[in-house]
């Protein structure tokens, strides 16, 4: 990526001194975590996990690798930002809309159809089995958090209006409705409310964004009660209630998840990282003052959703290389494994990094372009339509995969029974409405 350091360091050199740095080493640091901890969990089950899965030290592990509800938070700490902004210049719902999705959607657009094609051609050519099979199926299954993140864009305005009147009081309701969902799925064994937690526990985590982008997470000795409040409570949870399984992450071979859908274990988690976060602050905020680490950051955000679209592929490719030279990592849990793990990483990064290089222009594109149409009343409907639908189709494609496309196979999605064709449909629907240029004024007639 040689070629974009003088933009790099041009930004570097610009970079306002009140800027909150802290919230763009977050993001990157943030989707590191969650690219190495893919790899891992791919590394572990590759071979057989040898039971490690089950030792309360791998367990509690994984509670360091779930940092999924740190996305949510800056991204509200950044939405509050934006339409504190827009309400002063008066600005439009539909330009929040459109500038929020314009910078996520370019790279996984890119990423699908790259994917449709090749998913098309191998169950056409009768290829489309085996680990190929599981590839189609779960490249897709990271793309769950964009769907549930575009959705909260949505929502974002109207829970920014409600957190304006009532401040911290908003995330009490939806952690008590978080709550409620929870006491009647695991207490009366309805299983189907537990979609409700898809918008209550991230959109608990997003309003917290909200108040430290107010500064009322700041206040002196919050972040430690909170750190100690939320994972104390993740401990009780997890270890006294048998509802909540230890592992902060699902795993193929477990039954119960605290992921998919979310639950209250995973929201009390989720403070407590968000408190653990906050308490670094200061400390990485003076590093980042220098102009290495700040330009490493600049440089991981203006690439993020491309690592974070391809980096499931990157470790695909290098299973199938070692699949096709007959080569298998040492079982999971021995010293040959914990040995390996270093060169497994470098493994992954090399095709990543040419991913990467490959498929960044997009997004580095849609950062610069600016749409400065006039956002009118149609074009406003347009876009709510066309993010709802673009939103939907992302979740579903991340549940149903790709594999068996051209032959229509469904699979659930809540209660749903759903194909990937249907949810590549709405996403395309969803492009073109968004995309929806208002409409030329008539030229002036000559009197």
């Amino acid at each position: 990526m040689a070629d974009r350091s003088p933009t790099i360091t041009g930004l570097v050199e610009s970079t306002p001194a009140q800027r909150n740095r802290y919230v763009d080493f977050i993001r990157v640091f943030a989707i590191g975590v969650v690219v190495v901890g893919h790899w891992l969990l791919a590394l572990t089950i590759l071979n057989g996990d040898g039971g490690i899965s089950h030792m309360l030290g791998v367990q509690l592990l994984t509670w360091g690798l779930q940092v999924m509800p740190l996305f949510f938070f800056v991204g509200g700490f950044a939405h509050g930002r934006t339409l504190a902004s827009l309400h002063r210049r008066g600005g439009t719902y539909g330009e929040f809309l459109r500038s929020r999705s314009s910078r996520l959607l370019p790279p996984i657009l890119v990423f699908l159809v790259v994917w449709l094609v090749a998913a098309a051609v191998l169950e056409t050519a009768g290829w489309e089995n085996g680990p190929i099979e599981t590839a189609t199926d779960r490249v897709t299954t990271p793309l769950w958090f964009i769907g549930v993140y575009l959705l909260l864009v949505l929502a974002a305005p109207a829970m920014y209006d409600w957190h304006r009147r009532h401040g911290g009081w908003v995330v009490v309701v939806l952690a008590v409705a978080a709550i409620c969902v929870d006491l009647v799925r695991y207490g009366m064994g309805w299983s189907w409310v537990a979609a409700f937690n898809l918008f209550l526990v991230w959109a608990a985590v997003h309003q917290l964004g909200y108040l430290w982008s107010d500064g009322l997470l700041d206040r002196p000795g919050l972040p430690a009660l909170a750190a100690a409040g939320g994972l104390g409570v993740t401990a009780l949870l997890t270890l006294g209630t048998g509802w909540y399984p230890v592992l902060m992450v699902g795993l193929p071979s477990e039954p119960v998840s605290n992921m998919a859908p979310p639950n209250v274990a995973l929201l009390t988690h989720g403070i407590g990282l968000i408190g653990l976060a906050l308490l670094f602050r200061a400390p990485v905020e003076r590093w980042l003052r220098q102009p290495r680490p700040w330009g490493a950051v600049i440089l991981g955000n203006s690439v993020i959703m491309t690592l974070f679209c391809w980096h499931l592929t990157a470790v695909y490719l290098v299973q199938g290389a070692l699949l096709l030279f007959g080569l298998r990592p040492p079982p999971a849990g021995t010293a040959r494994w914990l040995a390996f793990l270093p060169l497994w990483v470098l493994l992954c990064a090399v095709p990543l990094v040419l991913l990467v290089r490959l498929f960044r222009y997009p997004e580095q594109a849609s950062a610069r372009t600016k749409d400065t149409q006039p956002v009118g009343q149609r074009r406003r409907l347009a876009a709510v339509a066309g993010l709802t639908l673009a939103a939907l189709g992302i979740f579903v494609v991340s549940q149903v995969g790709l594999d068996g496309m051209l032959s229509g196979r469904t699979e659930q999605v809540l209660v749903f029974h759903l194909p990937a064709w249907l949810a590549i449909l709405a996403i395309g629907a969803g492009t073109l409405l968004l995309r929806l240029r208002a409409p030329r004024e008539a030229p002036a007639v000559p009197s």
